[in-house]
């Protein structure tokens, strides 16, 4: 039995029965760009579970465009609302993975701040200003010092469960910032 890719979950559950249903493309766009368009939707919207996929079918309907509301919504607002409902995965994530591979995801690396910068770029926010960037130093230095308490606490055998369970959050979401960062690293070295 073949497994249903992203894209073909999109494609039959949000795509195809909007188009069944009448949805059409704007008389501004060529045939070729309204196929563009859902296929740059298909692909950018793989990730999403097939529950928030009805979810965003149903904002289709109520945002559709034209006289008859039969001409889907612009695509930014479809992207828009589907990011609200779930942010893509941050290695699906363009500006995370740009932020992250960038001097200033070098520079805190080098500084000891990378996974708080992962955090924040996580929330979609601009690129970090200086007063950003002080707090996540300061929030580094905070993580560092419980990391260490919970590891104590956990060889003498009195962490808390609620500690440990942030432990392996934290470690979950260094070895994800670390992966991202590692694969600009290797693009590099091939294009060198």
């Amino acid at each position: 039995m073949k497994t249903e890719t992203g894209k073909a979950r999109v494609a039959r559950i949000l795509i195809d029965p909007l188009v069944r249903g009448g949805m059409s493309k704007s008389p501004k766009q060529n045939a070729g760009e309204y196929a563009e368009m859902l296929d740059r939707l298909a692909i950018k919207l793989a990730y999403l579970p097939e529950q928030r996929l009805r979810g965003l079918n149903e904002f289709c309907i109520r945002m559709a465009r034209g006289r008859r509301y039969d001409i889907w919504p612009k695509e930014q607002h479809v992207l828009n609302w589907a990011y609200r409902l779930q942010p893509p995965p941050a290695d699906w994530s363009e500006y995370v993975c740009s932020i992250l591979r960038s001097a200033m995801g070098r520079r805190a690396l080098n500084e000891g701040y990378h996974v708080e910068l992962f955090e924040t770029a996580n929330r979609w926010g601009p690129p970090p200003t200086k007063y950003d960037i002080a707090k996540m130093k300061w929030q580094a230095e905070e993580n560092r010092s419980k990391r260490a308490r919970v590891l104590r606490e956990n060889q003498r055998g009195v962490a808390r469960q609620d500690d440990l369970q942030w432990l392996r959050w934290f470690a979950a979401l260094e070895r994800q910032c670390l992966a991202i960062m590692e694969t600009n690293k290797e693009n590099e070295e091939v294009q060198a």
